[in-house]
């Protein structure tokens, strides 16, 4: 009756007496058949019983283990993945099953919520997104739950631009701002892959910063320098609106990674004063720039010099800006030649004629 998905003639079975509890030969529990039923059923366009929740909710009462590992899955993971093939009539029930096992103490692990937010994908259009989530904490799961790589279903439904899902994840108190095991943090998966809307969303409710702790936490990179890297102009521009700093590396950053246009859009927000440039140029000083030699105004920062350095390349640029253009790119900013080394001289020469010009 669970392998076949009859929830009615199983409801029938526990009150006459069946054992709930009692696997079969393969070693597959009645609970376990009833979810991995339900999934293969739905996958292959059958609908579930209607009555398939209260099976659940009887199986858990019946002292079934709803916890049970039978094909490498649990009776959970197989309601959860259930939701992304059923059209919405009857993925109401398999969200009614979702809540079922909650209910009957069913664990909703990492595996569980990693797996809703894979689902919720831009080609996963018929998964039930915010409700599945909704269901899911309605046990109060921890939602900040990882994998053995520390990323979290935030982070994967960041990085898939579910914008739902990541609203949903972020009303049940998912931690905005917390990195992986290799220091990126969901906002900055958002917009190294381009997905503006989830990036938008951040900036809006108020959930990222460019730079900073809300970055991650120090050594941990901004979001605003995986937006150069990652080369969307449009998470660039929303990110470095916010006007917290880190623009020059940010264009360093675009530019050694052949980002033009985020390049771009970085420099429009650097020349109007919208995002600062961490030093490397003079303050309030647009009008300066806009009436200096070409020879005066650094290739990366687009701004006065202060601390000119001579490269390799035979090139002037700003001190900080180079340096950090060096962490990234061994290759000329200007012209985008191999440097045979990345040792920087000080221009005293055109210190002293900038200054003085100024």
């Amino acid at each position: 009756a669970a392998g076949g998905g009859h929830a009615r003639a199983l409801l029938a079975l526990l009150r006459a007496g069946a054992d709930a509890t009692r696997a079969a030969p393969d070693g597959g529990p009645p609970i376990a058949y009833s979810c991995i039923a339900n999934d293969l059923y739905t996958a292959r366009g059958r609908d579930p019983d209607a009555h398939l929740p209260d099976a659940i909710a009887a199986l858990a009462r019946a002292g079934a283990d709803l916890n049970a590992e039978y094909e490498g899955s649990t009776p959970l993971l197989a309601a959860v993945r259930a939701t992304a093939d059923t059209a919405p009539d009857p993925r109401a029930i398999v969200l009614a099953t979702v809540r079922a096992l909650v209910h009957g103490g069913a664990r909703v692990d990492a595996r569980a919520l990693t797996l809703a937010a894979r689902l919720g994908s831009p080609r996963s259009k018929g998964a039930a997104g915010p409700d599945l989530f909704e269901a899911l904490g309605d046990a109060g799961a921890d939602v900040d739950a990882a994998g053995g790589d520390a990323r979290r279903a935030l982070h994967v439904a960041a990085a898939g631009g579910n914008v739902g899902d990541v609203e949903a994840l972020l009303r049940m108190g998912a931690d905005a701002h917390r990195p992986d095991a290799s220091g990126v943090t969901p906002v900055a998966l958002a917009a190294f892959f381009g997905r503006q809307e989830v990036v938008r969303t951040y900036v809006k409710i108020g959930k990222t910063r460019a730079v900073g702790p809300g970055g991650g936490g120090p050594g941990v990179r901004s979001p605003l320098w995986w937006a150069a890297a990652g080369g969307d102009p449009a998470c660039v521009d929303a990110l470095a609106a916010l006007g917290t700093g880190g623009m020059d590396e940010a264009i360093a950053v675009a530019r050694a990674h052949g980002q033009t246009r985020a390049a771009e859009a970085l420099s429009r927000h650097a020349g109007g004063g919208g995002g600062g440039t961490d030093g490397a140029g003079p303050s309030g000083a647009a009008g300066e720039e806009s009436e200096a030699p070409a020879d005066y105004i650094c290739p990366i920062t687009r701004q006065l010099m202060r601390h000119p350095v001579i490269t390799a390349d035979g090139h002037s640029y700003e001190r900080k800006a180079i340096k950090r253009w060096f962490n990234q790119s061994n290759r000329s900013p200007k012209t985008n030649t191999q440097l045979r080394h990345t040792k920087v001289v000080p221009n005293h020469a055109l210190k002293a004629i900038i200054d003085e010009w100024r």
